[in-house]
This record gives C-alpha cells, sequence and structure tokens, in this order.
C-alpha cells in the first residue's frame, strides 16, 4: 500500500512536469506600438540603412534570473528626424533584445523583445530612447521601413536553436517546487521505513527528479557562463562555478540512488 502511494506521487509529479514541456511559450507579447505613439516617445528618430547585427547573451534587465540576447544593431544614418547630437553620416550603434530564457512561467510571459530586427542591408527609420553613446530602440517595434512596406527579418540571431530549453533550469520553478513537495515526504519515509521493498522503491522514486535537477544545473552553467562577465564582481562567477559543482554532485547522488536501488530489486529476487 505504500509503495504504491509513492508510485501514484511520483506519477503525478511526471504528468505536471510533462504537462509544462509541452505547453510551449505563452508569453503575452506587448502590443506594437502606432507611429503617433512612437514618435511621442522617442527621443531620437533617424532613417538610415542596417550595416552590421551582433547579439550576445547577458543577464536580463528585464527578469531577474533569466537571460536575454542584446542584440546591437549599426545604423549608417542619413537623416535625423527628431534629436540632437547625431547627424547624417554617423556610424549609430543602437540596442534591442529577445529573451533566451526564464526561471519560471510567470516571467515567461513577459516582454518578448523586438520584432521585427531587420536584416543587414534594409533601409530602417528608428526610434529610439537615449543619450549621446548609449541608444535602445523602443519596445517592441521600434524599427520601421522608411518605404512603409515591411522589413526582412535578420537571421541567426539566437544560439542556441529553436528546440533549446525555455527554461534556465530545464523546468520552471513552479515545476521544481512541486517536485520538492513530493520528493522530502518519500524520502522521509524512505529514512524512517524498515521495509527494504518500500525502501528501494523510495529510492528508485527519488533518482528520477535528482537526475533531472542534474540536467537542469548544467542547462543553468550553460546559460549563465556565456552572460557571466569574469571581470566583474567575484560572486557572480563564483555562484556559476558552483552550479557546474552541484550538477555533478546531483548527478552521482542519482547514479548512487538508482544503483543501491536496483541492487536491492537484486537481493530481494535472489532472497
Amino acid at each position: 500500500m505504500e509503495s504504491s502511494k509513492a508510485d501514484r506521487i511520483a506519477v503525478s509529479a511526471l504528468v505536471a512536469t510533462v504537462i509544462v514541456l509541452f505547453s510551449g511559450n505563452a508569453g503575452a507579447a506587448e502590443a506594437p506600438k502606432s507611429l503617433e505613439r512612437l514618435r511621442e516617445r522617442a527621443s531620437h528618430i533617424v532613417t538610415g540603412e542596417i550595416t552590421g547585427i551582433e547579439s550576445r547573451s547577458r543577464f536580463s534587465k528585464i527578469e531577474t534570473g533569466g537571460t536575454d540576447y542584446v542584440i546591437h544593431c549599426r545604423i549608417a544614418v542619413e537623416s535625423v528626424e527628431k534629436g540632437e547630437h547625431v547627424k547624417a553620416g554617423d556610424q549609430l550603434g543602437v540596442d534591442c533584445f529577445r529573451p533566451r530564457s526564464r526561471l519560471s512561467v510567470w516571467q515567461s510571459h513577459s516582454l518578448q523583445g523586438h520584432s521585427p530586427v531587420p536584416a543587414v542591408g534594409q533601409k530602417v527609420r528608428a526610434y529610439l530612447v537615449g543619450e549621446s553613446g548609449e541608444y535602445h530602440v523602443i519596445h517592441p517595434n521600434g524599427f520601421t521601413a522608411t518605404d512603409g512596406g515591411s522589413l526582412i527579418e535578420t537571421r541567426g540571431i539566437e544560439q542556441p536553436p529553436r528546440w533549446s530549453p525555455l527554461f534556465t533550469f530545464l523546468l520552471p520553478l513552479e515545476v521544481w517546487a512541486l517536485l520538492l513537495i513530493a520528493v522530502l515526504p518519500a524520502a522521509v519515509v524512505g529514512t524512517i521505513t524498515r521495509s527494504p521493498d518500500l525502501r528501494k522503491d523510495v529510492k528508485l522514486i527519488i533518482a528520477v527528479p535528482a537526475a533531472l535537477l542534474s540536467v537542469g544545473l548544467v542547462l543553468g552553467f550553460l546559460e549563465y557562463f556565456p552572460a557571466t562577465d569574469f571581470r566583474s564582481s567575484w560572486s557572480i562567477p563564483a555562484a556559476v562555478s558552483l552550479l557546474a559543482v552541484s550538477a555533478v554532485a546531483f548527478g552521482t547522488l542519482s547514479v548512487w540512488l538508482c544503483a543501491t536501488g536496483l541492487r536491492s530489486t537484486g537481493s530481494v529476487a535472489n532472497g
């Protein structure tokens, strides 16, 4: 009876995990702004040609614990319709962003980044906010075509590819919390029980979330490592390094749980 109850708990946790993994990105994008609203919000409006695009990963300024792609676009300015300290002939650098990963389901419903991000060679009108030396494209549609048509979206901004996990640690924090709630009672039962069969079942059950956590920590390390500035404060690099150590620890734990649980199964069968 106790073993059956533990199995039901594990199945429930697995079902919750599968539902989240296959639910897709339900994030709600901010509605595009009208041309009038863009002009009102912009401190600078320039027209010109996109001459270069670079992207890199950084810790998100939108959602704590998430990561974003910072997309740096270079514009060969042809005319300035609004703003100071920028003139025709300048090579102007402007920044926009796309989300890369989020910690939780709640965070995945926040800002979804700029669209479109025009390809190199496109003639654009850019609606910007900022001061001399640092300009940001108004979210979400601060790039428009100068001829009133549609812009061609650039490719290759987002790495890793589309199949990469939406969430920083594979699963959202909400699911990790549910797994913790399910695993802790099982761990307590496995510790105090005198039944070898139940202890064996508990080990095998706990091995599953331990292995998932190990994978999640590896993915978290891979998300955070390229976004880490190792020249800054030591605390962030130390925390990122701790992720790698924790991944190894939980991976070792999951292997040990499986090995001892299966060995117990073999001993019971032989007995």
